[in-house]
């Protein structure tokens, strides 16, 4: 009859106490849709997202809302998560949602912690989702707590201003990409308070200087990387002044980042026109030079009589090649950067250049180092720290002709012989264990490698010669 029917087959539309309970049990179901399903490791999260038909999305949505489905870390066998396979789709609808869904601004999904946070702004590491490239994804995001600097910033960096959230082409920055880190777009809005939300996002770089000279053995120890750093920050200073016109006005270890093998500055919204007047509503104390603390802590000066002029950051940058130079600190500082007391503001106040304690550091701890360039790194310093500005250096290209940034080692060596590299390789590599038994290890793509370095040779665009050479005895003996 019916009856047996109905039984055996019961009505679709009415889900089972089995089934009501298990779709109750939400980090259950987590696990089982998380769970990958074939020799693709696609999970059923994955194949929904790939999917081009609206009950598809529905799907996609109940599992990453309901039941909270990892969106992002679990990936195919091609390294794909599911909001990047959504993100390919052909239907406009779920990539809309895809790009949207826990992210900030409808684009940026959010690193763990804030990576810097100051009075003035907070800055947090990125995914742009809707950029496909690995290399253009990654981005710092800069939170701007006031307007006025979020204004400011943006009319030193941009010839002219397209609007929120909108790419910015290269040729609107108004610095080279080589020298300053390059603005992607900037977002003008209300938070989910209401609140005013000030944004501006950049290429994420791998490190700011303040985080290397703290973490890595190199200030006081590595001259070639202490000189590499020098000459970039240097050059990007330069490049500010002489073809902009343009003082940062905040030079610090924490405004430098490295990218790659670059160093470049960050930070503009304290900087201003040469012959302007400076700022007083944001600065680094820490690295501000004498004439500024006279307006800062002493009735000695006014800010109108302060004009933005090269020597300005010219004492930053002695302060930031103290810290290289000798790793440490020139004033105690707190952790934004400010002289730490009244005692130090005494002492900036009252600087009567370098003493004799303070260049005895200079490459203290650096191994093989010549007199020359003990010598040539103490009048660096000398020069910079100068605490009148007349007697400072007055543009950067005359920091830059200083013999610290031209000494060579070796002078009886040739020009070409200096911009020589020789690479020696062994291939395979082999190990011994105890038995004395030579066991090879995997074979290194030494062509991948080879092709690599000579790229980055080619991006100094200085003539450098590279040779490959085998790892022989007596090649090894020669060094």
């Amino acid at each position: 009859g019916k009856g047996d029917v109905k039984t055996a087959f019961p009505d679709p539309s009415t889900p089972s106490a089995d089934l009501l309970h298990a779709l109750k049990d939400t980090e259950g179901m987590k696990t089982l849709i998380d769970r990958r399903l074939d020799d693709n490791k696609c999970n059923i999260l994955h194949l929904a997202a790939g999917a081009e038909a609206e009950c598809a999305l529905t799907l996609v949505k109940i599992c990453v809302d309901h039941f909270g489905a990892d969106f992002d870390n679990v990936v195919d066998a091609s390294g794909r998560s599911a909001r990047t396979i959504a993100c390919a789709n052909k239907n406009p609808q779920m990539i809309q949602w895809a790009q949207s869904v826990g992210t900030f601004l409808g684009r940026y999904k959010l690193g763990e912690g804030v990576v810097h946070k100051s009075r003035t702004c907070e800055v947090r590491f990125a995914t742009d989702v809707k950029v496909s490239s690995a290399q253009h994804s990654n981005v710092a995001i800069k939170i701007v707590k006031h307007q006025a600097h979020f204004e400011r910033e943006l009319a030193a960096r941009l010839l002219s201003q397209l609007g929120p959230g909108t790419d910015i082409p290269s040729n609107l920055n108004r610095f080279s990409e080589e020298h300053v880190i390059k603005l992607h777009r900037y977002h003008s809005t209300v938070d989910t308070s209401g609140e005013p939300l000030f944004c501006l996002v950049m290429p994420r770089a791998d490190r700011s200087l303040d985080s290397i000279i703290r973490a890595e053995r190199v200030a006081g120890c590595q001259l070639h990387l202490i000189r590499h750093f020098a000459i970039q920050v240097a050059k990007a200073i330069h490049h500010m002044h002489s073809y902009q016109s343009i003082i940062h006005a905040d030079i610090k270890a924490r405004n430098i980042v490295r990218c790659g093998t670059d160093m470049k500055m960050i930070d503009l919204d304290s900087s201003v026109a040469i012959g302007s007047s400076l700022r007083i509503d944001k600065y680094s104390s820490g690295y501000s030079p004498p004439e500024f603390a006279k307006c800062l802590f002493s009735c000695d000066v006014i800010q109108e009589q302060l004009k933005a002029h090269p020597t300005f950051d010219i004492w930053g940058f002695g302060v930031v090649m103290y810290s290289l130079l000798t790793g440490s600190s020139l004033f105690k500082l707190d952790n934004e950067d400010n002289l730490d007391d009244a005692e130090e503001e005494r002492k900036l106040l009252q600087w009567g250049g370098c003493q004799k304690h303070h260049l005895e550091r200079v490459l203290k701890t650096c191994p093989d180092t010549t007199e020359a360039e003990i010598l040539a790194g103490r009048e660096l310093l000398t020069c910079c720290l100068m605490p009148n500005p007349v007697d400072r250096p007055q543009t950067m290209a005359k920091v830059l002709d200083m013999p610290f940034f031209n000494i060579y080692r070796d002078s009886s060596k040739t020009t070409k012989e200096r911009n020589t590299i020789r690479v020696l390789f062994s291939d395979p590599l082999v190990w011994t264990d105890t038995d004395f038994v030579h066991h090879p290890i995997e074979r290194l793509d030494f062509e991948n490698e080879r092709d690599t370095l000579q790229q980055c040779i080619l991006s100094t665009k200085r003539n450098v010669d590279v040779s490959f050479e085998p790892a022989t005895d007596s090649r090894l003996q020669e060094l």
